[in-house]
């Protein structure tokens, strides 16, 4: 069961990825994963949002005694797991509008998205700067810094707003998921 946890965040990426290959109309260039949500078989992806938020979460409960890492740094890592489980269960109960429509929960939406990934990109660079020099702490230098600049992409490259969030959201997919390895039991 507990590889099965392990890779739940991954599978979010794999059933967004595919649910935007089969759903004629979505660009994946332009378009968000969030906004899979207003395809015709959009609830799929509300139950990607929640059911992987929720594995994420239970992940993040067997990973509650660390093992693989310095107390500080795993604390981090560990937080880093919980945000990420709980802003996906956010992001499915909060659906991001359509194009050209504005609404409060679209906007509570967005507010969650960016607030992630600042706190992610935030335990990526303090996770890092404990663990220097080695190569973990390398890669999340590298993570952090692509989760930082690619809310910047996001809001500066609109044309490729799409690309880049799947470029943000797979750096922070794949530190989650190093971290469960990291501080398995």
């Amino acid at each position: 069961m507990v590889w099965i946890i392990r890779f739940a965040p991954i599978l979010f990426l794999v059933n967004s990825l595919l649910l935007g290959f089969f759903s004629s109309g979505y660009n994946p260039q332009r378009n968000s994963i969030s906004s899979l949500v207003h395809v015709r078989l959009g609830y799929l992806q509300t139950a990607n949002f929640v059911l992987c938020g929720l594995l994420t979460l239970g992940l993040a409960y067997y990973l509650k005694e660390y093992s693989g890492a310095t107390i500080n740094s795993a604390r981090l890592a560990h937080i880093g797991i919980i945000v990420f489980g709980a802003s996906l269960v956010l992001l499915g109960f909060f659906p991001t509008d359509k194009p050209g429509q504005t609404t409060a929960i679209g906007q509570i939406h967005g507010a969650i998205f960016i607030l992630s990934v600042f706190i992610q990109a935030g335990l990526q660079l303090a996770v890092a700067f404990t663990n220097f020099p080695s190569a973990i702490a390398i890669y999340l230098v590298i993570s952090g810094l692509i989760s930082a600049f690619g809310l910047l992409g996001m809001a500066y490259v609109p044309e490729f707003r799409g690309y880049i969030q799947r470029v943000l959201v797979g750096s922070i997919i794949l530190w989650v998921t190093i971290s469960s390895f990291w501080l398995r039991k």
